[in-house]
């Protein structure tokens, strides 16, 4: 009952008379009148998975999309065709009903809830899907983690229907050190789905964090460390606590932890004695440390950071060099200190021979004054600026909101050569409406 619940608060389960659909399904096609191999080649031995979030997917053929129960019938509309999606909106498919087998199928229940197919194209059925009885959880989790096992996708989809009501057991799995490689995996996989279909903070969560540590250093168990590591913040963060604070902070001083996936909570809280913490960062060793400590520091016209900034102008980071230029350039009170910044970051960003033209790019997005506009602009447009530079430049383009901006957007936006990046030119549209849909803005001088 408990899980059943969970999902309908969750907004997961339109209804509760779909709760018996959901699972994996096998055809059943040796009933067939016609083109039998036609079936054969479309389902095989491949398992349908219908989901709790209303989406199916037929496992090894590229085939998903939206179900829904209509009466006596379940009705499948396919997302797109064989990987190519459709252009349709997400919603109009939902509601859609398939005019073709190129669009989806139309399932009748029958009474003993297994499903008929009647055609398929030209292939004449019927064709039974049939319910396989629900797998231990263990045993998905280990598919999961085993990514040359042959039922690896289906146990993905599959849990999905139960991971939200699993998430204590899947985080002992993981947290476990006598598991084996594959159970942490998958259950770290699994904890990481969790968090794409509804992001829940659980206290258990945070408990567990401080547990973490790898006990094998073989790169195989430091990198799981790391993906568990990830996903266990990551979940923490979706809905940060103050207890949440403590705790991440002191994993970070006991090394376990990066600075800069703290970014969202120093961001949300706040706190008076953050500033007294992220000094104190400034001076640590660690460029993870230093780098969020500008980050935030400089973004609250913190003068210790302008300070410190000339000096690490010369860090060995590559990183911290570049948010030092930037917290000069935001702060400082000599112009040619601050032009002779963003000449700098513009000059890395515009080097395609550079390894750190997305840092770079990152940093002068951080300046945010109307001094940056034309360095912005011109790294936009310029040719040795990478796609992912362009789509960060365009995005800071967008947030300081200056129209002067605008002839840059349209001319990179008309560039043939962009016009294979999509998320260049998404990003640099969506930068002009934002700055045209504005009130009027004046930037920081």
């Amino acid at each position: 009952m408990m899980p059943v619940l969970c999902a309908i608060f969750l907004g997961l389960v339109k209804s509760p008379d779909l709760e018996p659909f959901l699972g994996s399904y096998r055809a059943d096609f040796s009933r067939a009148r016609k083109h039998r191999g036609v079936f054969e080649a479309y389902f095989g031995k491949r398992a349908m998975v219908l989901v709790r979030d209303g989406t199916f997917e037929i496992c090894g053929l590229n085939q998903s999309g939206y179900w829904r129960k209509e009466g006596d019938k379940l009705i499948l509309v396919y997302r797109g065709v064989f990987g190519l999606s459709l252009p349709d909106s997400k919603e109009s498919l939902k509601r859609a009903i398939p005019k073709s087998s190129l669009e989806g199928m139309i399932l009748r229940i029958q009474p003993d809830r297994t499903l008929r197919l009647d055609n398929l194209g030209v292939a004449q059925g019927p064709i039974t899907f049939s319910r396989k009885k629900d797998e231990p959880l263990m045993t998905l989790v280990r598919k999961i983690g085993n990514f040359e096992h042959p039922d690896n996708a289906e146990s993905y989809q599959l849990m999905r229907n139960r991971a939200t009501s699993e998430q204590k057991f899947l985080v002992r799995i993981a947290h476990e050190p006598k598991e084996s490689y594959e159970a942490k995996v998958g259950a770290a996989i699994s904890l990481r789905e969790i968090q794409l279909l509804k992001p829940e903070t659980s206290s258990f969560l945070i408990d567990a964090l401080p547990a973490l540590q790898s006990r094998n250093q073989t790169a195989k168990e430091l990198g799981l460390e790391r993906i568990i590591r990830t996903t266990t913040i990551a979940a923490i963060l979706t809905r940060p606590s103050m207890r949440a604070r403590h705790v991440l902070i002191r994993q970070v001083e006991l090394g376990k932890v990066d600075a800069r996936q703290l970014k969202p909570l120093f961001l949300k809280w706040k706190q008076p004695e953050d500033a007294a913490l992220l000094t104190e960062w400034l001076n640590s060793e660690q460029s993870d440390r230093i780098e969020i400590a500008l980050q935030i520091l400089a973004g609250a016209n913190n003068k210790v950071a302008l300070e410190k900034s000339y000096s690490l102008r010369e860090n060995a980071s590559p990183q911290v060099q570049h948010l030092a230029h930037a917290t000069i350039a935001r702060l400082s009170p000599e112009k040619l200190e601050r032009i002779e910044s963003l000449r700098f970051l513009t000059s890395k960003i515009t080097n395609r021979e550079s390894p750190y033209q997305i840092n770079a790019s990152a940093a002068l997005a951080l300046v945010q004054t109307s001094e940056s506009l034309p360095y912005l602009a011109a790294s936009l447009l310029a040719p040795g600026t990478n796609e992912f530079g362009r789509s960060q430049i365009a995005v800071a383009l967008g947030d300081l909101g200056d129209s002067r901006a605008v002839p840059s957007l349209l001319e990179a936006y008309a560039d043939d050569s962009l016009w294979r990046y999509s998320e260049v030119r998404n990003q640099v549209l969506t930068a002009i409406r934002r700055i045209r849909n504005a009130k009027a803005k004046l930037p920081r001088e």
